[in-house]
């Protein structure tokens, strides 16, 4: 089986694709040019009818994933990771205890890390191409919640060897 990974290049696709990876999980990127409207295209949207959110699709002998978002990259990970356990990398850790650790950092992420990151992303590199201005006011007040989160993984980093605890997970795929 090869698993059809449909996004952008970048982001939320690379989360989905590095977790196959860890997987073993021969997986076929088809990549999805949002500058151009790909992910709103009627083929597309048979896809995903929300055309902004990533979706898992299941059939019978194949399976398709669509990964525009970040918010549900993070769900099609988890379901990959514990739908694929026993095989490749341990990304959900081997107890309930380091599971909700797991957890925790990838909720972490989703809330302190990924915000402000997506923000500068969006008005230092990509401003003038989606056509708004870059708000320095707006770049400057995420640059200092990225520090204050980074802060945090640097404590948490000095403590235990991964995010997760000892071993790699999807805390720190994320």
């Amino acid at each position: 089986m090869v698993v059809k990974v449909y996004g952008p290049a970048y982001a939320s696709s690379k989360r989905l694709m590095l977790c196959l990876a860890e997987k073993g999980i021969k997986f076929e990127p088809v990549p999805i040019d949002l500058f151009k409207g790909e992910h709103k295209t009627p083929k597309f949207l048979e896809l995903q009818v929300f055309s902004f959110i990533s979706i898992i699709k299941l059939f019978a002998d194949m399976e398709t994933f669509s990964c525009n978002y970040s918010l549900e990259s993070r769900a099609i990970i988890r379901y990959n990771a514990e739908k694929y356990k026993s095989q490749g990398t341990d990304l959900l850790g081997k107890t309930i205890e380091e599971r909700g650790v797991v957890e925790q950092w990838v909720e972490i992420e989703a809330h302190n890390y990924h915000p402000p990151i997506l923000d500068m992303t969006m008005h230092i590199l990509f401003a003038s191409k989606l056509g708004f201005t870059q708000d320095e006011k707006l770049i400057n007040e995420n640059e200092e919640k990225l520090g204050k989160a980074l802060d945090i993984y640097e404590k948490r980093l000095s403590e235990s060897k991964y995010l997760g605890g000892e071993f790699f997970s999807l805390a720190d795929l994320s």
